[in-house]
């Protein structure tokens, strides 16, 4: 028998060289429990984090059917080629509902129907800014490819601009914001 004045680990590793095969397997089982439980709680923490963002996103922008009709009414504007009235409606949504990416995106093909990616680009950054699911694929209201596509094309007016006029500040800074755009759409889940 050990003396008693041994650590505890010494006095259970010696005890559990003192017991016997039904014993060890209830402890090892018992470490296998405990660690299998660890884990649970750490996987279940990331869910919980993960549900948390995702129910601050819903509460930034709820299912507004208004907002989401009006949105429907300037797209058919749009697609009749009535430009005008389209973007007197796009602007009002824009005013009524500054924090939501949709007027927002609305503006952008608004701005491409009138042949202007750079302030098409610059909407829809709005638009992204505000609802990053216009980027991710796996979302219903996803539109990455026309946006990437008007970046592009927005890049290349930008910079053949900046040629002919290299000291110009505001090109300078819209072509900072395509570098943006370009950052977010190979950073977005498509």
């Amino acid at each position: 028998m050990p003396p008693r004045s041994l650590s505890l680990t010494c006095g259970v590793l010696v005890t559990y060289k003192n017991m016997d095969k039904l014993d060890k397997i209830s402890i090892v089982a018992i470490v296998i429990l405990v660690a299998s439980a660890a884990l649970l709680v750490v996987v279940y923490a990331k869910d919980t984090q993960y549900v948390e963002q995702f129910e601050i996103r819903q509460q930034v922008r709820p299912f507004n059917p208004e907002l989401d009709s009006k949105v429907k009414v300037a797209r058919g504007l749009l697609d009749n080629s009535n430009l005008q009235k389209a973007d007197e409606l796009i602007t009002s949504l824009i005013n009524e509902y500054p924090y939501d990416g949709a007027p927002h995106m609305a503006k952008g093909d608004l701005y491409l129907r009138q042949q202007d990616p750079v302030s098409a680009m610059l909407a829809y950054k709005n638009g992204i800014d505000f609802n990053p699911d216009y980027l991710d694929k796996k979302t219903k209201v996803f539109q990455g490819k026309k946006v990437k596509a008007t970046v592009l094309e927005a890049k290349a007016i930008i910079e053949k601009d900046l040629k002919s006029n290299p000291g110009n500040g505001e090109l300078k800074q819209k072509r900072k914001t395509v570098y943006y755009m370009l950052r977010r759409i190979a950073g977005s889940c498509g």
